[in-house]
C-alpha cells in the first residue's frame, strides 16, 4: 500500500476479471496517513510540527497522483461508463500547529467566571480523532458524481453533511429501499433541487489515540508500555481488545460534539465533569460560560439538549 504503482498494479489486475454482475469496489489509498512516508518518499525523522505538514505535503501529491492513475484505469476498462464514485477522506490530520486548534486566548469571551484550565484547553493538537476541538481533523472531504447514468450539477455545498450521508445517498441512486440510518440522501445536493438542509445538527466524538504517539516525537518503547495498559491480547484469536476497565476511562475522556450552522458546541472532560465549549466557527470567538450574552444570543440550548439526547449519560 505504500508503493502506489505496485498497489494500482494490482488493482487492475483484480479488474481484469470479467463479471456481467454490478461491481462495488471500495480502495483505500493511505500514502498521506501517519507516518507520512511511502516507498518513493525521503526516510525522515520528523521532530517538528513544520517538519510533520511538509512530509504530509508530499505524501498528499503523492496519492493525488495514485488517485489519478486510478481513475485512468477504470476509465480503460469502461467501469466509468455507468458508475457512481464517492470520494472521502476518513478524517484529517493535526500537526501541533496554531491553525489546528479553533480555540484561541484572544477570541475568548468571559464576563464573570474564569475559564477552566486554560493552559489545557489551548495546547497543541496532534494526530487525527484526537480532538473535535481541531477542526482540520474532523472537516473531511465528500465528492460524490455519476458517470453515464444520471445528470450531475457541479458545486459546493455550503450546509453540513457526513460521511454517514453516503450509505442512503448510494442507495437512493440505486432505487433500492434504504434501512434505518441517521444520515440523509444527498440528491438534493447533486441534483441542484434546492431543499438544502440548513438547521441539520451534525455530531462527532474522539477516539483514542495513546498519549505517547501525540505528538512529532515518539518513542516506541514508550507506545509498547502504554499500549500494555490499555489492550490485552486474546490468547485464542491473538486479536486485540480493549481491556474493560480502560474502556470505561477512554469513554470518559471522550468529547464530543455537535455541529449547527456557524456553531460548535463540544462537552470537554476535565477532572471534576465535563464543561462545554461553544464557537462560533466564522469569528471565531469562543466561551466556556453560557451565561454570557455571547452565549445567550447563540443556539447553545438547543445545541446542548441534543448533544444530550445524542449521547445520554455521557455527557
Amino acid at each position: 500500500t505504500y508503493e502506489p504503482a505496485t498497489f494500482n498494479k494490482e488493482l487492475y489486475g483484480v479488474l481484469d476479471e470479467k463479471t456481467d454482475q454490478p461491481i462495488f469496489l471500495a480502495v483505500h489509498f493511505c500514502l498521506a496517513h501517519w507516518p507520512y512516508i511511502f516507498a518513493q518518499s525521503p526516510i525522515v525523522r520528523i521532530n517538528k510540527a513544520t517538519e510533520a505538514s511538509k512530509q504530509y505535503d508530499v505524501a498528499v501529491q503523492g496519492v493525488d497522483q495514485q488517485f489519478h492513475d486510478f481513475m485512468n484505469i477504470l476509465q480503460q476498462k469502461h467501469l466509468l461508463d455507468n458508475a457512481i464514485v464517492v470520494v472521502l477522506s476518513d478524517h484529517g490530520e493535526a500537526f501541533g500547529l496554531p491553525e489546528d486548534i479553533l480555540l484561541d486566548k484572544k477570541t475568548l469571551v468571559t464576563e464573570s467566571l474564569p475559564p477552566i484550565n486554560l493552559s489545557q484547553l489551548l495546547k497543541p493538537s496532534f494526530g487525527h480523532g484526537t480532538s473535535t476541538l481541531s477542526f482540520t481533523q474532523y472537516n473531511n472531504l465528500l465528492a460524490i458524481r455519476c458517470f453515464g447514468f444520471c445528470h450531475n450539477i457541479a458545486q459546493k455545498i455550503p450546509f453540513w453533511v457526513s460521511l454517514i450521508d453516503i450509505k442512503p445517498t448510494i442507495l437512493e441512486l440505486l432505487h433500492l429501499p434504504s434501512t434505518k440510518t441517521d444520515g440523509i440522501s444527498l440528491i438534493p445536493y447533486l441534483k441542484n433541487h434546492g431543499n438544502f438542509n440548513k438547521n441539520r445538527l451534525v455530531f462527532a466524538e474522539t477516539g483514542f489515540s495513546p498519549v505517547s504517539i501525540l505528538s512529532t516525537q515518539y518513542d516506541m518503547g514508550d507506545i509498547l508500555l502504554e499500549a500494555g495498559k490499555v489492550f490485552t491480547i486474546d490468547p485464542k484469536t491473538t486479536e486485540l481488545d480493549l481491556k474493560p476497565a480502560a474502556l470505561e476511562e477512554i469513554i470518559k475522556q471522550k468529547e464530543r460534539a455537535v455541529y449547527y450552522r456557524d456553531w460548535e458546541l463540544t462537552s470537554h472532560p476535565e477532572k471534576n465533569g465535563q464543561i462545554p465549549i461553544l464557537i462560533n466557527m466564522k469569528t471565531l470567538q469562543w466561551t466556556t460560560d453560557l451565561t454570557t450574552t455571547f452565549a445567550q444570543k447563540s443556539p447553545a440550548k438547543k445545541m446542548w439538549l441534543e448533544l444530550k439526547k445524542m449521547y445520554q449519560d455521557e455527557v
